[in-house]
């Protein structure tokens, strides 16, 4: 066996057919990986992970898909009535028992507008109204309509344009109103 540690040396010496005249270029560099192609990968792919997840995001209450055919873009606005004057309803604010709320409602394209409330009271028919795309007061003949809580827990008011009762995604939305119990 030879002293060299030259691979090509010990196949010389090796017994069988005759070894190639050229060793392989064993510094010949391997493709690079995707990954290390560069950063224009990486960036094209987070980008879309982000619109996928913009995308998946759920909608809040109140909140629905928009366009469609026979859509309705419904506008409910909820203010509460206090000492104080008219202040719009806080999301997360919890309100009194007896607390008394007014109502605006607007539609695209000018619809009619059935209100109504449900909660631990029962359901509460507020009435219809022919909106335009410009929120006005709900009003009936006897003037500005309003809903006195009168039970704790959740309430939730609709605005549709579909029916009473009715709550379909293009045609209606909601807010939710928490009560709870009177400190008087």
């Amino acid at each position: 066996m030879p002293e060299s540690r030259d691979p090509i040396d010990w196949i010389k010496h090796l017994d069988g057919p005759e070894p190639p005249a050229n060793a392989p270029d064993w510094d010949t560099p391997l493709p690079a990986p995707l990954w290390r192609s560069g950063p224009a990968v990486g960036t094209v792919l987070a980008l879309a992970a982000a619109m996928l997840l913009y995308v998946s995001l759920p909608t809040d209450d109140g909140t629905r898909f928009r366009g469609g055919e026979g859509a309705v873009d419904v506008d409910l606005r909820i203010v509460a009535l206090t000492d104080q004057g008219p202040q719009r309803l806080r999301k997360g604010h919890t309100y009194a028992t007896g607390q008394a709320l007014a109502f605006r409602v607007g539609a695209t394209p000018a619809s009619a507008i059935s209100v109504w409330a449900e909660g631990p009271g029962g359901r509460v028919e507020l009435g219809a109204h022919d909106s335009t795309p410009t929120p006005a007061d709900l009003t009936n003949a006897e003037g500005l309509v309003s809903l006195t809580l009168d039970a704790a827990g959740q309430w939730t008011v609709f605005a549709s344009s579909a029916a009473t009762g009715v709550c379909p995604p293009d045609a209606c939305v909601f807010r939710a109103v928490d009560i709870g119990e009177s400190t008087e």
